[in-house]
């Protein structure tokens, strides 16, 4: 199934993408952003609770969910979005759960499937009684064999892209109290210079983070090495539990400043 955002997004649940027509720019989400995804477009802006969504993305698929898992799904699906200029794409109800804004329009169509090719039997000599059921005998013991093959041979393919799509969250606490949350591995992110761009993206947007907030911070590189290119800041005020419960939504189409 495709759906279509805003008249101007495609998700198409075959793939897991996410693509922007007008720039084709196109975003692969993990398994579990997936499922999210699918049920956020399905859910005709009726809340969905944690409970359900735990339920649903993960207790189904024999995983286990949190709600720091689903923090950081949520976290990249509005990223996301917003790359693609979708912004207040999901609703957070504090102490309830989400829901997809209702300003926000969904078209569904259905995927295109591949022709099916008609079958053509093949001729061949008479052949006796006793030649024919053998070689029936043999077709099907050649027929299940493969059959057998394909599917354990889907089953390792499903298993290792489950693996290869699903990133590694991975967080770090400021002096302040503060913690910083992104996609990409430590000596990637976890060094001086980056936790003086998130401080400098935060002055400059009159923004503070303190002890009880929560940082999600990421960005797409740019054409040139030296530059951060398309720069996502999302500030979150956490509440007793844990629960995001809003967020100041910050981003840079083109940001210069890798190296201050």
């Amino acid at each position: 199934m495709q759906y279509t955002i805003n008249s101007t997004i495609v998700f198409d649940s075959g793939d897991g993408t996410l693509r922007h027509p007008d720039t084709d720019d196109v975003v692969q989400l993990p398994l579990p952003a997936q499922r999210l995804l699918q049920i956020l477009l399905e859910s005709e802006c009726e809340i969905l609770t944690r409970d359900f969504l735990f339920r649903e993305v993960w207790d189904k698929y024999g995983l286990t969910g949190s709600n720091s898992n689903l923090n950081q799904y949520l976290s990249l699906l509005r990223r996301s979005m917003l790359v693609f200029g979708c912004e207040n794409f999901v609703i957070t109800i504090p102490k309830v759960g989400i829901k997809l804004d209702e300003q926000v329009s969904i078209v569904k169509t259905p995927s295109q499937e591949a022709p099916l090719q008609a079958v053509v039997p093949v001729t061949s000599e008479p052949v006796s009684k006793k030649t024919r059921r053998i070689s029936a005998f043999h077709l099907l013991i050649i027929g299940v064999a493969a059959l057998l093959l394909m599917t354990l041979a889907g089953m390792w393919i499903l298993q290792i892209r489950n693996t290869l799509r699903d990133p590694q969250f991975t967080s770090h606490t400021l002096q302040s109290g503060c913690v910083i949350h992104t996609v990409k591995s430590e000596s990637e992110y976890y060094n001086e210079k980056v936790e003086n761009q998130v401080s400098k993206i935060l002055d400059e947007n009159g923004l503070s983070c303190r002890k009880g907030f929560n940082v999600y911070f990421d960005y797409y590189t740019a054409s040139t090495p030296q530059t951060y290119g398309r720069t996502m800041l999302s500030l979150c005020r956490a509440g007793a539990n844990g629960v995001n419960m809003s967020c100041d939504n910050i981003y840079y189409s083109n940001r210069n400043e890798i190296n201050d």
